[in-house]
């Protein structure tokens, strides 16, 4: 190759520089060199500019560019050391969020941002596995307080659109759930392994195990009832607690004191066979310091009754004060003998609380069978006495007794 030298130009010479395919550039000097550098080239044939170094597109000055002076009609690829990426062309609407789609750009479409908020129209599906100290969501920011009731809105909100919702507090909410008025589900449903456990309904109904048991709020008073089985069972008003029907009140881990309406402005403690007993105190300043009248009841079973009569020993308690002696034939008297009946009383009086005829099961005796007037105070336990009327009881039958009574007691 032969060089030429311009010197009438002004200019100088230089020889070619660097290898093949290596950009040449002004190396500087006196007169000015040309030299070349691997980590720049050009590839005529694959139209591929390489350069392994940093490109700085700052001048010194501003630089400035838009999307509107950037027009390329396919996306380019940029070859690096180690990986491959891809210039790609801008896309979606205004707004949209921007994903790789199988290598292009695409705009996510229930996906926006306005500059301040994101709003999201498609399914949101988070498959983090929480680890201490690391929820799968958190919210950080400050709850909103004194607004109206309308712009205080929760900070987590669920509320369908076109739905308004105007009573809020004031003070703020967490969580807040607002339905369209003609929503008749669950407004939340907490479940496991698929079965309901506890539920709020639209109807304002806190319902357990999804059996129509739970509390609901009387529309007509403001009121907070509670049901069994979709039933109203009983009521807390603002001056009352009110149990409907012949629902009972129970107290004690065992449920083992029951209070119950029997009829009509007639309230029973009753549980089954339990014998029960009612204390009302005139003074109680501990268990062994008071002062009380108990209404209590006493019971004996007198089986397979034979001879002449039968004892319930000692069934009058001491001290008491007897309103009642009851019986009833549970089993059968036999009457081989000729038994017709029997006579309840003492050793002093053996019909006081009654003569009464029948043998068979369900005869029974009450107050109106006494054949004496008074009501008596036994200071020592007495013994309640059955006897045989028309020949003695021949061992078949079955006699219970009950003595109701009053006693007074101090400590």
């Amino acid at each position: 190759m032969k060089i030429l030298n311009f010197s009438g130009f002004g200019g100088g010479s230089a020889r070619p520089a660097g290898s093949a395919g290596e950009i040449q550039y002004n190396d500087g000097g006196t007169p000015a060199q040309l030299a070349a550098s691997a980590d720049l080239t050009w590839d005529d044939t694959g139209k591929v500019l390489e350069i392994g170094g940093d490109i700085d597109l700052n001048d010194g000055g501003t630089y400035t560019t838009t999307l509107q002076t950037v027009t390329p009609t396919q996306n380019r690829t940029i070859s690096f050391p180690d990986a491959t990426g891809t210039v790609a062309l801008v896309a979606g609407s205004s707004g949209q969020l921007i994903y790789n789609n199988a290598g292009a750009q695409a705009g996510v479409s229930t996906m926006t941002f306005d500059g301040t908020s994101v709003t999201l129209a498609g399914r949101l599906i988070n498959s983090y596995t929480s680890v201490a100290s690391s929820p799968a969501k958190v919210f950080t920011g400050t709850w909103f307080t004194g607004g109206t009731s309308t712009t205080t809105k929760p900070h987590f909100l669920v509320e369908p659109t076109g739905t308004t919702s105007t009573a809020w507090s004031t003070s703020g909410t967490g969580l807040g759930v607002n339905a369209a008025a003609s929503f008749g589900g669950n407004l939340l449903d907490l479940q496991i392994n698929g079965s309901s456990k506890v539920r709020f309904t639209s109807g304002g109904l806190l319902d357990f195990d999804a059996a129509g048991t739970g509390f609901l709020r009387d529309s007509g008073g403001g009121n907070i009832r509670w049901r069994t089985g979709g039933t109203d069972k009983g009521e807390l008003g603002s001056g009352a607690i009110r149990v409907f029907g012949n629902a009972s009140l129970n107290f004690g881990d065992s449920s083992d004191v029951v209070i119950i309406r029997d009829d009509a402005d007639t309230l029973a403690q009753r549980r089954s066979t339990n014998s029960q007993t009612v204390r009302v105190y005139d003074t109680y300043t501990s268990s062994t310091d008071y002062h009380r009248v108990a209404i209590a009841t006493a019971r004996a079973t007198l089986s397979a009754v034979s001879g002449a009569s039968v004892t319930a020993t000692g069934l009058i308690p001491a001290g008491a004060v007897v309103m009642g002696v009851t019986s009833k034939v549970t089993t059968a008297l036999g009457t081989a003998n000729g038994t017709t009946g029997y006579k309840i009383g003492t050793g002093a009086d053996d019909d006081r609380w009654g003569a009464i005829t029948g043998t068979a099961a369900g005869t029974t005796s009450d107050n109106r069978n006494w054949t004496a007037g008074t009501i008596e105070c036994f200071p020592s336990a007495t013994d309640v006495i059955v006897t045989a009327t028309g020949g003695n009881f021949n061992g078949t039958g079955v006699i219970y007794l009950s003595v109701q009574y009053m006693t007074g007691q101090a400590d």
